[in-house]
């Protein structure tokens, strides 16, 4: 079941490129996945037990929570700004912003470089503000994709960040080499690792009124649960 239009005209003109879409697979287990401008989010179908839906379907503080500042960022800056909140690989691209990336594959520096990973004073904890639609935490977030939603006024933006992991063919590196891909090549030679490299992060924003996008979810929960409830 398709809620909302995934990126088509309706017959007045306007333009809609939001929706869910549920799939029932087996008795107890749903998919849920988001489609934005005709392209399914995550692309692979993110299912759970149903009841593991009621929670991101009826969050009305995230949809509430007012950030005129994030909301007129670049896709881009927004992308590194939500990412230094929830993404453990934002310290990476920390430290590759900073210089600090091992240089040298030797059990020293590469015991440093992951000790340096543990850091948590750039975080702001007293002042964290929570973004983050967290639908499914399996078939998302383990799998590279996060979901956040920034309010301004009566519009919302749903910023969908992709992490993309282990995106090249490493057949040729040894297996103990592979999780440094972004520093070395295949012979332990140092690379020059870009930040935020597009090759290994990518964002896609979508703008649209709040009760818009809350009209889908509704829908959405409706046809799950049976009647719509919010909290």
């Amino acid at each position: 079941m398709i809620f909302g239009n995934p990126g088509i005209y309706y017959e007045d003109g306007t333009y809609s490129e939001f929706a869910i879409v549920i799939e029932h697979l087996t008795a107890d287990l749903y998919s849920l996945n988001l489609c934005v401008d005709i392209q399914m989010i995550p692309p692979h179908l993110a299912y759970n037990m149903k009841s593991m839906f009621v929670a991101p379907l009826t969050d009305r503080d995230v949809f509430k929570t007012q950030s005129p500042a994030l909301f007129h960022l670049s896709d881009k800056e927004l992308m590194i700004a939500l990412a230094k909140q929830y993404c453990s690989e934002w310290k990476v691209e920390e430290r590759i912003r900073l210089g600090l990336q091992p240089t040298l594959y030797t059990t020293d520096k590469i015991e440093e470089y992951e000790e340096s990973l543990y850091d948590d004073s750039y975080f702001d904890f007293e002042n964290f503000v929570d973004y983050l639609w967290d639908i499914e935490p399996h078939e998302y977030g383990d799998k590279g994709w996060f979901p956040f939603i920034i309010n301004n006024k009566d519009e919302t933006k749903l910023v969908i960040i992709h992490i993309h992991r282990n995106p090249k063919n490493l057949d040729d590196y040894p297996d103990d080499l592979k999780e440094y891909e972004r520093f070395f090549n295949a012979d332990k030679s140092p690379k020059q690792p870009k930040y935020f490299d597009e090759h290994y992060w990518s964002v896609k924003v979508i703008k649209m009124k709040t009760a818009e996008m809350l009209s889908v979810i509704d829908e959405a929960y409706e046809y799950l649960f049976g009647t719509i409830k919010k909290t």
